[in-house]
């Protein structure tokens, strides 16, 4: 039986203390695909999610090089790329962009049945869970993602947040609420369709 412990970020991070420069390419290795996927869960834009994926490592290697080491790597990364992802949402390109999508595209009527304990065992990419992500507002629909797609627990996302663990808990629970009262609406009207077909 293979007893090896697995190395952790924060040894990694020691060792590149010490002078061991390969330890950035554990990094890239490590955090590379989940950083890309949570990008593009935020943006759904694939080419976007590339390009600040590409920002974030470029950040975390300049800092790391001018010698600021995080406490704990896992919620310093995902707060990079949070941080990111707020400044292309505040760019003006981007509120024109979405404010011109046609509203279509995101159809909440797929014809399952989703309860908000059920949409967590489902894929991300079913159009329904993506609508009642997209309409949650901005903080929520990061601490749903962060908890459920990225598996951090409550007290990492409490300090990538920069929130208090209570606010987390609260905000975490509302989206809940407000995911299942979408869910259910689009389903009544799924109903409300076939029965007038």
């Amino acid at each position: 039986m293979n007893s090896r412990a697995v190395v952790t970020d924060e040894q990694l991070l020691e060792q590149y203390k010490q002078g061991n420069t390969a330890v950035l390419e554990l990094f890239v290795y490590r955090y590379h695909q989940t950083i890309y996927a949570y990008l593009y869960r935020l943006t759904s834009k694939r080419q976007l999610a590339e390009d600040l994926v590409q920002e974030c490592f470029v950040r975390v290697f300049t800092a790391l090089q001018a010698g600021r080491l995080p406490e704990r790597f896992r919620p310093w990364i995902y707060r990079i790329a949070t941080n990111l992802c707020r400044d292309v949402w505040k760019s003006g390109a981007y509120r024109y962009e979405v404010a011109a999508k046609d509203t279509g595209v995101y159809d909440a009527a797929d014809g399952g049945k989703d309860t908000v304990a059920s949409f967590l065992d489902k894929q991300y990419e079913r159009e329904a869970v993506i609508a009642a992500l997209g309409a949650l507002p901005e903080e929520e629909r990061q601490i749903v993602i962060l908890r459920f797609y990225e598996e951090l627990k409550l007290d990492e996302i409490a300090e990538l947040l920069e929130l208090p663990l209570g606010t987390v808990k609260s905000k975490l629970y509302r989206a809940f609420r407000r995911l299942a009262h979408t869910l259910q609406k689009g389903e009544d009207q799924d109903e409300l369709h076939i029965r007038s077909r």
